[in-house]
Parts: C-alpha cells; structure tokens; sequence
C-alpha cells in the first residue's frame, strides 16, 4: 500500500520537473507566467521614494549664494521659479533693511554727536562768561581793599580783616592766573610735533608770593585776630604750593602749637603728614608720617578723619607693621560703608574754614 503511494507521487511529478528542465511544456509556462508580475509587483513601489527623496546638503562654494528654504518645494518648474523670486526679494529685502538700520544708527549717532558739540559749546561760553565777570568782580574787590588799606593801615577793627581778605582774593587771582597759564600751556603742547624732538616749554609755576606776604604782615601786625590760625595754616598751605616745605611746616606747628583749640589743628597734622609720606629720601619719614597720623585720628569728628585713619593704615603697612596695618585699614573699609562719612578738602576757603 505504501509502495504504491510512492509510486503515485513519483510518477505525478515527474512531468513538472522534466517540463522545466526540457522548456517544452507550454501551458505550465503560462499558468506561472502571471505569478511572476504579482511576486514582483511590491518591488516598483520601493524604489519610487528614491526618486523623490531630498537630495544631500553640499557645501557652499566661494561666490555661491546658498540656497534657502524654498528650493524644491515647487510641484512644477512654473512654481520653483516663482518660489525662487520669491527668495530672491527676500534676500534682498533682508540685504536693504540691514543697511538701511545701519543708516539710521549712523544719522542718529551725527546728530547726538552735533548736539553734544552744541550743548558743550554754550556751556562753555556760559562758563567763560562767568569766569570773566569773576575775574571783574575780584579785581574790583582787590582795588576797593587795596585803598582801604592805604587810608587806614593800623584801623585794629578793620584793617586785619580787610588784610585777611585781601590775602584770599591774591590766592584766587594767583591760582585762576596759573590756570590759565596752563590751559595755554596745554595748548602748545598739542601744536608740537612730535617727530620733532623739540623740548617741551616748561610748566608755568603758580605764584601766592602776594598772599604769603600778606599773611605775614597780619600776623606780625595784628598778633590778636581773631583769625589768625585760619591766617597760620593758610600760610603753611601756600608756602607747601611754593614747594617751600620748610617754611611750610614751620607753619603748621605752630598752628598746632599756639593754637591747640583751633579747628585747624587736625588738617595741619594730616598736612605734616603728608609731606612726610611722600618723603621717599628720608629714612625716618615713615616713623614722623605715623607720628602725625595718629595726632590726626584723635579727632573722630574731623572731616578729615577717615582720610588720616587710612594714611596711618598704609604707613604701618609700609614700615611693615602688617598687624596694626589691617586693624587701621579695615575700620576705614567699615567707616566708608556708612552714610554719614564725610570728605572734603583740607584747605578752608573762608576764615571760618567753610
């Protein structure tokens, strides 16, 4: 029974595998011919998404203008052509209102400039017109004190005052006349050349001989005014102008010395010691600076105060006393945190050093 079976299936395909070996069996190459198209019909549609796919991005070369965002979203060459106008309006739109911003920055930078120019200008004739009406002013004053003083010389009301007075219109003159000078000085600086090696003119100087000689008139005449430490210390203070440092600090002790009350007696301390802390030639001029300092501190109320407390700080620092140093240093960084802390400058403008 199984032989027979076998025998069946041999025999039944035996035509199918000699038909395809020998070709010669037409119908069976036409029941299979049709197979083939509908095995083979998934295949077209895989290679079509290759055909449409979005080609590489390539490198711009020098000169090239790279290509936007619209490039092949046309469905048809009309389209891309309009797209590609498009782009191109863009970009130059783009291109224009650039350089159009660029414009309006360049007009509005000119025209600030113009009236920066102009606004300083008239201040500046504003403030020559001042300053020539107070340079009238002064010298009127000075006349009028000047023949005060030639009709009543000894007047022991006036007369000192007149003197005192006197003394600081000369020191305003002398130091608006030295401005001046350097103003100009300045000026011919500008207008050398400097491939020239030419020597430089020398600085003008100022001169307070008027009021250094004033004040020592006063003080010698009138030993009882009332406003004779203002009178000492303004002396010492243009004598140090005069680079006389001896005469100078001559002065300042004896604001401190015949004056130990007076307002003045901390800014000639703070004055002393100054001088001694520029004072790079002298090896005991460190020593005398803290010496001076730590006078000026004792005044807590002074003006002055914060400014001698932390010129006493550096002069510890550069004797290398580092401990005391920080200590100074650190309560002036904690003084000038708080409102109330104070500066001006140590030279009064009136007797009454306001």
């Amino acid at each position: 029974m199984l032989g027979a079976l076998l025998i069946a299936l041999a025999v039944a395909a035996t035509p199918t595998s000699s038909t395809k070996s020998k070709g010669k069996s037409k119908p069976a190459s036409t029941k299979k011919a049709p197979a083939a198209p509908a095995e083979s019909a998934p295949t077209p549609p895989a290679t079509a998404p290759a055909a449409t796919a979005t080609p590489e991005k390539t490198d711009v070369q020098p000169g090239q203008k790279p290509k936007l965002g619209l490039d092949g979203m046309g469905r048809t060459p009309e389209e891309q052509k309009q797209l590609d106008d498009l782009q191109e309006m863009l970009r130059s739109y783009e291109a224009e209102s650039h350089d159009f911003k660029r414009d309006v920055q360049l007009l509005v930078e000119k025209k600030y400039e113009e009236k920066r120019s102009d606004l300083a200008a008239s201040y500046e004739k504003a403030i020559r017109d001042i300053e020539v009406n107070e340079r009238k002013d002064r010298l009127d004053a000075i006349a009028q004190f000047e023949e005060f003083l030639q009709r009543y010389p000894d007047e022991a009301r006036y007369t000192p005052d007149v003197m005192f007075r006197l003394a600081e219109l000369y020191y305003e003159r002398s130091a608006d006349d030295q401005a001046v000078a350097m103003r100009a000085y300045e000026d011919q600086l500008k207008r050398m050349d400097p491939s020239s090696n030419a020597q430089p003119p020398p600085e003008p100087a100022v001169d307070f001989r008027p009021s250094i000689a004033l004040y020592r008139q006063l003080l010698d005449r009138f030993p009882k005014f009332k406003f004779n430490d203002a009178t000492t210390y303004l002396l010492g203070y243009c004598l140090e102008k005069q680079n006389d440092f001896e005469g100078s600090q001559q002065a300042y002790h004896d604001v401190i010395d015949d004056y130990p009350k007076s307002k003045f007696v901390t800014e000639a301390w703070v004055r002393i010691g100054e001088y001694y802390f520029d004072d790079y030639d002298d090896p005991d001029a460190l020593p005398q600076a803290a010496i001076a300092y730590e006078h000026a501190i004792q005044d807590t109320k002074s003006p002055l105060y914060d400014k001698a407390l932390y010129k006493l700080g550096w002069t510890y620092y550069r004797q290398d006393r580092f401990q005391p140093a920080v200590q100074r240093l650190r309560r002036t960084r904690w003084r000038s945190m708080r409102p109330s802390s104070s500066r001006r400058s140590s030279r009064p403008t009136s007797a009454t050093g306001s």
